[in-house]
């Protein structure tokens, strides 16, 4: 009797050992592991990421999704190169990386394709970025590189640093992962380092979860209970504003308009025309001053224009689907050089000043036409007119800094409310020396001859002023990107 309960239990412990071994391998062989690269702004992303993250990660059995985003994260850029070099997988977004074998590229294949490419794909292995595929259960974290993100169900990872983690952490976040339940996972493992949760940005919307905790460098955020399904927030205004955000800031716009507001160029212009004023109205400071304000505001509408068309001409330059993913970066590249370049032109003409001098000054073959046009303006309607078509005559000296932050506002599908209060700031301090000039005048405080003159004495300052604005600006946008610009290089 006692032989066969012996028996009957060393049976019993057999079946349950076998049982949950076959629970574990059953999950292991169920689990599908993809990477992501996408970019928030980017439209074709935009038509991927709900469906994505919202429904394969619950309708793909388990499946899990490594999601490198590149735009408002330039530091992960370099993984698109890596997986091209070791997969041929390409350089255009959206991109969704199984296996050598199996790599969908663009919004209509992954939106077409994802469920077959899941089906048939291997199970529990995930490949990296270096070549090297490895089992789930098998994988260290550390050996993902970078910042990814790390969907499942109802949760998400969010590496926020690059430093390694302890095996046990390791174990821990990939088991919270694949946990049937994570809020008791959670309770089991005794973790209570909780933080408020953090919204997670996507291309076309937002993520929302309701607990937060981090680990070692890694957040850790879910929803638990019934909410199997991600809940996605559509974003209230269009996804390539957010992208607009992280290229150009109020700060550095300001800094453009700075030195593109102190050019000789355009204070000489506005003297030019001042001057035709007080001719023909002597004593009239009323004249004065509404002339001086039709003749900025005419400026400051065919700007706004000039800016559009830039800003609209970079979204073109983007549109590239093959190479979208490095236009980011190239642009970047090419900002940071011209800034550079005009700022080295402009400190030239502070050691070495020469009139006219090309990208600082307007050429010496346009100042008689447009002295020319300045004596024709008698009136405030004339000085507006005249404003309208005389900015072809700025573009010469002034379209430098503007360009640039046309470049750094440009997402590739930039709408007019999204960059609309960049170039009207620009504009704004970019007309401002232009108004105390014309109050100055106005108030009596001096005449024009004697502002003309002050401009023509500190003519070398204001080049020198504009010069390290631009150098500092170019210095700026440079040291920002330098992950993503090394990353064009393979480094």
């Amino acid at each position: 009797m006692k032989k066969i309960l012996k028996y009957i239990t060393i049976f019993s412990l057999a079946i349950i050992f076998m049982n949950v071994s076959f629970q574990h391998v059953s999950a292991e062989d169920n689990l599908h592991v993809a990477t992501y690269i996408t970019g928030i702004g980017c439209p074709h992303c935009a038509n991927v990421a709900p469906g994505l993250l919202k429904e394969m990660v619950n309708e793909c059995d388990d499946m899990i999704i490594v999601e490198y985003e590149i735009y408002q994260q330039p530091e992960n850029s370099s993984v698109i190169f890596e997986f091209n070099n070791n997969y041929g997988s390409g350089l255009g977004i959206p991109l969704v990386i199984f296996n050598q074998d199996s790599i969908l590229t663009g919004d209509t294949q992954i939106n077409k394709y994802m469920t077959v490419r899941c089906d048939e794909s291997q199970k529990g292995i995930i490949c990296l970025p270096n070549g090297e595929c490895q089992k789930w259960e098998e994988l260290d974290l550390n050996d993902i590189i970078l910042l990814p993100k790390i969907w499942s169900r109802d949760r998400i990872a969010v590496r926020t640093n690059e430093e390694n983690i302890s095996q046990g952490n390791n174990s821990l976040i990939k088991d919270f992962l694949t946990a049937e339940d994570p809020q008791t996972f959670i309770e089991q493992s005794n973790l209570d380092n909780f933080v408020s949760p953090q919204e997670v940005e996507i291309s076309g919307g937002t993520v929302n979860f309701k607990t937060a905790l981090e680990i070692e460098g890694w957040l850790l955020q879910w929803n638990g209970e019934d909410e199997t399904v991600v809940p996605l927030k559509d974003k209230e205004t269009n996804p390539s504003s957010e992208k607009s955000e992280t290229k150009v800031s109020l700060l550095k716009t300001i800094t453009l308009a700075l030195a593109d507001s102190v050019n000789p160029c355009a204070i000489a212009i506005l003297m030019m025309m001042l001057i035709a004023i007080t001719t023909y109205n002597p004593g009239n400071r009323k004249v004065v001053l509404a002339s001086g304000f039709s003749f900025i505001l005419a400026v400051i509408i065919m700007y706004l224009v000039y800016g559009v068309l830039i800003v609209k001409f970079f979204d073109f330059v983007q549109g590239f689907k093959s190479i979208q993913s490095i236009i980011s970066p190239i642009l970047s590249l090419l900002m940071s050089i011209f800034s550079l370049i005009l700022g080295v032109l402009e400190i030239k003409d502070y050691l070495r000043y020469k009139p006219g001098s090309i990208g600082t000054e307007m050429p010496l073959s346009l100042r008689p036409k447009v002295q020319k046009l300045m004596a024709k303006v008698t009136s405030p309607a004339g000085a507006f007119v005249l404003g309208l078509f005389v900015t072809v005559f700025l573009l010469p000296c002034t379209i430098g800094p503007y360009f640039i932050l046309g470049g750094l506002i440009s997402t590739g599908s930039t709408n007019v409310a999204s960059m609309l209060p960049y170039l009207l700031l620009y504009n704004v301090v970019f007309v401002l020396p232009m108004v105390i000039v014309t109050l100055i005048i106005f108030f009596g405080i001096k005449n024009v001859k004697d502002v003309q003159d002050w401009k023509n004495k500190n003519v070398r300052k204001l080049h020198l002023i504009a010069g390290i604005l631009l150098t500092v600006l170019a210095g700026w946008v440079f040291t920002e990107n330098i992950p993503a610009i090394l990353s064009l290089f393979n480094f």
